[in-house]
């Protein structure tokens, strides 16, 4: 859940950047020479790539519990 907060929030703020971006570019609020211009992509967050799936099948998972439940009966 947190993880998609954080998306929401990343997107959100790309949005505003590119609308502030594209608006100084269009006015008369940018430098004189257009390469001088600050570009987007300094402007924006980028996604964090996440870590690994676990790639484990279901022996490992039914393993795993089985050795949890007969800890918690005794």
């Amino acid at each position: 859940m947190l993880d998609a907060c954080a998306e929401r929030d990343r997107r959100a703020h790309n949005d505003r950047a590119w609308l502030a971006h594209q608006t100084a570019f269009l006015t008369s609020y940018h430098p004189p020479k257009p390469e001088r211009f600050t570009k987007l992509d300094r402007l924006q967050i980028k996604a964090k790539k996440g870590a690994p799936a676990h790639n484990r099948d279901w022996q490992d998972d039914f393993a795993a519990m089985s050795a949890w439940a007969s800890k918690s009966v005794h």
